[in-house]
């Protein structure tokens, strides 16, 4: 495991840190998609989100290594960078707002096109005893107002979704000792409401397609494996970039060498941006399994979970066992199933193993596109003759090798 130095400075370490970032986009997807599934059981109907990083995520507070806008973007409906190392303390000064036109595109990359939503923005009039003081003069209330102006204005020229504020009720709040509020306790606007007030007009008039049209955006090639810093040396490159572009009135896409690409022709390049070889991860290159069905008869299906051993009773035939696979793409490039490609090799397979021997290959049935998912049925797996637990492990094959989630359960 890499120390907070190898994060937070660049050098030798460089491969190490992004195969940790890899690993952590891996494991926080696989827990978020647990929780989205649980949620949607209950409640199908309602977005999902989940403000991503902590002090201005990735690209603020650096030291607290707040989660990627990469790490479970899958399963979320829209992705939310939060603005507090933004203009913090008043200091919302518009090249520094330009730069932030970044996030929102870095956010809609993360995302593979999905909404971009400031979740989590503000600034209080005063931290520490409370005093009427805060109320006097107007400076603060003014700067706050001037915070949300900034934020609503990069709302508009980086085309987000849509911001939220912290918050709207005003008074002192005596836990934090801050007053982060745009509405006073007598119910009256702050000069920051008054802001919010205007320009809710004017973000919820504008028109659906974005403009200019996204033949017309300026590419911003990103690669975080590229210093061990990841997000934060991306913010740094191509920030002055970023705002000089913004500032000339263009608009900004980010894309990658992974960006359009399939399993049939994207590059050989494994996480770290070494030559990928089988056992290491590919950089563009990823899956999920997102769930795993057994049945005894293909008539009776129940669920398995990652790791539990399941009692399917008699086998109809005696000694095979139907699954039912739902793979999801957590990657950049889209799959192509066998037939689809140029080199067969580079399609997408499942391979299904018993007790470590593979017993079962079938390709998937049509392609993938980042973030999709797909039904993989009819999967017979034979079965030794042995009355003792036999464990099973699905998983996704390219070029001979696996990749992604390994699912592993025990059958008795």
């Amino acid at each position: 495991m890499p120390k907070d130095e190898h994060l937070l400075n660049d050098g030798e370490w460089r491969i190490m840190a992004a195969a940790y970032r890899r690993f952590l986009d891996d494991f926080i997807s696989r827990k978020y998609r647990e929780v989205v599934r649980f949620i949607r059981r209950l409640d199908p109907h309602h977005l999902i989100g989940a403000r991503t990083g902590y002090g201005g995520g990735p690209f603020g507070a650096e030291s607290a290594f707040p989660f990627d806008h990469t790490a479970g973007a899958k399963h979320l409906d829209f992705v939310s960078p939060e603005g507090w190392n933004l203009g913090w303390l008043g200091q919302a000064s518009e090249e520094q707002f330009a730069r932030a036109a970044f996030i929102t595109a870095y956010a809609r990359w993360a995302g593979k096109g999905k909404p971009v939503f400031w979740a989590e923005f503000g600034l209080t009039l005063r931290h520490g005893a409370f005093s009427l003081d805060w109320y006097d003069g107007g400076e603060r209330l003014q700067a706050q107002a001037k915070l949300y102006e900034a934020i609503y204005r990069l709302v508009q020229v980086s085309d987000a979704d849509g911001a939220m504020a912290w918050w709207f009720p005003g008074g002192y709040r005596v836990d934090e000792r801050s007053d982060f509020g745009i509405v006073n306790p007598d119910g009256t606007l702050r000069p920051a409401a008054e802001v919010a007030k205007k320009w809710s007009t004017i973000l919820t008039n504008l028109p659906l397609e974005p403009v200019p049209s996204p033949q017309s955006l300026i590419p911003i090639r990103i690669d975080r494996d590229e210093n061990a810093r990841g997000p934060m040396a991306l913010w740094l490159k191509h920030g002055d970039e970023v705002a000089e572009l913004v500032q000339q009135g263009k608009r900004i896409i980010s894309v990658t060498d992974g960006t359009g690409k399939t399993s049939d022709d994207f590059l050989d390049v494994a996480v770290g941006n070494t030559l990928w070889q089988p056992g290491k991860p590919p950089k563009f290159l990823n899956g999920e399994i997102n769930a795993v069905w057994v049945s005894a008869d293909s008539k009776t299906w129940q669920e398995v979970r990652n790791g539990q051993t399941v009692n399917i009773g008699s086998l109809s035939d005696g000694r095979s066992l139907c699954l039912r696979l739902e793979l999801g793409n957590t990657g950049e490039v889209a799959w192509l199933p066998p037939s689809e490609c140029k080199n067969r090799e580079r399609g997408i397979v499942v391979r299904v193993s018993v007790d470590g021997s593979d017993v079962v290959e079938v390709p998937i049935p049509k392609r993938v596109e980042p973030f999709a998912d797909v039904v993989v049925d009819g999967i017979i797996v034979p079965l030794p003759k042995s009355d003792r637990l036999v464990r099973l492990t699905v998983r996704l094959y390219w070029r001979g090798a696996p990749f992604g989630e390994r699912w592993q359960f025990t059958v008795q």
